[in-house]
């Protein structure tokens, strides 16, 4: 899912769902 990773970078999608933002939020943890 490249565009949902582009998506999760630079934090610039369109209207961001509670998943999405879950799921950020988890590899940013993940990654941290």
């Amino acid at each position: 899912m490249p565009r949902m990773s582009a998506c999760s970078i630079t934090f610039s999608c369109p209207v961001p769902n509670e998943e999405t933002l879950e799921s950020d939020l988890s590899k940013l943890s993940s990654a941290h």
